[in-house]
């Protein structure tokens, strides 16, 4: 994590660490699942379901919680 920390969320299983530039997600033993990183700033995000969505340079992203794919949605 290069980049200005956020925030840390527990949902589920899992423990998001967001950042202005990534996210990663650890499991509860603290092991690193997953780290996905944006060319612009995480501008907002929020928790739906079994994903995150993110907003960043005006686009949102879903990103599924479970293996850091993410989808944009525009």
């Amino acid at each position: 994590m290069i980049s200005i920390f956020y925030e840390f969320i527990e949902v589920e299983n899992y423990l998001l660490v967001v950042c202005e530039l990534d996210i990663t997600a650890f499991n509860l033993k603290g092991e690193k699942l997953w780290e996905t990183s944006f060319m612009d700033i995480v501008e907002n995000f929020e928790i739906i379901k079994n994903a995150i969505m993110v907003h960043c340079a005006g686009r949102k992203i879903e990103i599924n919680l479970k293996n850091g794919y993410h989808t944009f949605i525009d």
